[in-house]
């Protein structure tokens, strides 16, 4: 049985799950140069499996100015689905883009960039905020 000794950047005895940086100390010399070898390989493969992953990953930013472009398009559609006789009504569409912008998504900033895409074309998102991520990924707020 080949015995190891495994031990962090400062620290000794911790999991390698939350440690980076791993310095492997072999106890035993019957160790063959091709296990070594070939758990180097599968650590090297492990590790760019690893930065793969977290390359395709969604930043966190882009999660959030998505949500909150959901919640405020959410917002405007409510309101015109609560007046009947406002669909359609560039006017009311201006309102209620203005009226939709508060709490977390005035707070964030990102209300007047949202409001500011969905005023340049206003016939043509008065449509797409009935389905509002669908609205956010053609203003690019979502992906």
């Amino acid at each position: 049985m080949t015995r190891l000794h495994v031990s962090f950047t400062g620290i000794t005895s911790a999991s390698i799950l939350t440690e980076p940086w791993i310095t492997i100390t072999m106890l035993d010399k019957k160790v063959s140069r091709t296990k070594l070898l070939i758990s180097g390989f599968l650590i090297s493969i492990g590790i760019i499996l690893f930065l793969i992953a977290r390359s395709r990953m969604i930043p966190e930013y882009d999660i959030e100015n998505c949500v909150d472009c959901v919640h405020y398009t959410s917002r405007v559609n409510d309101m015109v689905h609560k007046w009947d006789h406002v669909d359609g009504n560039p006017q009311f569409f201006q309102y209620a883009l203005m009226r939709s912008c508060r709490g977390q998504v005035l707070s964030s900033g990102a209300c007047p960039k949202f409001r500011r895409e969905f005023r340049k074309d206003p016939a043509r998102y008065m449509k797409e905020t009935q389905n509002p991520y669908d609205a956010c990924v053609s203003i690019k707020a979502c992906q």
